[in-house]
């Protein structure tokens, strides 16, 4: 399934046919993200960044969304579009540089827990 936004074709990260959006904050300080990575959250004021096994003091050390469009919050704060459910291509998803195989096992299970199913046959 080839996704289009507005003109442009995406890649094929979304591997079902029924997936839901909604809005999230993206932390100032984040940095350019692309569509597709996974996200954690900010326990101290439920902005979102990218997820960060490593990370327990602050929340992104769990795994809760995938970013639907890309994005750049290097000097501010961006609210932009998340998946908070539904079937994804692994091959498209974007994980931490030094993430394990067993991080990313565990990571898949939070957001199979939210409802979030990674098709692991695709990739």
């Amino acid at each position: 399934m080839t996704e289009t936004l507005d003109t442009e074709v995406v890649s094929q990260l979304i591997a079902g046919d029924t997936h839901e959006l909604k809005p999230v904050t993206i932390a100032s300080g984040a940095g350019a993200l692309s569509r597709g990575t996974v996200l954690g959250m900010l326990t101290a004021d439920f902005t979102f960044d990218q997820f960060d096994q490593d990370d327990a003091t602050y929340g992104l050390n769990t795994a809760r969304s995938i970013l639907a469009e890309d994005v750049d919050a290097t000097s501010s704060a961006v609210v932009a579009q998340a998946y908070v459910l539904g079937k994804f291509r692994s091959e498209d998803l974007i994980w931490p540089s030094d993430i394990t195989n067993a991080e990313k096992q565990a990571a898949l299970l939070n957001l199979q827990d939210r409802g979030i199913v990674v098709d692991t046959d695709w990739a």
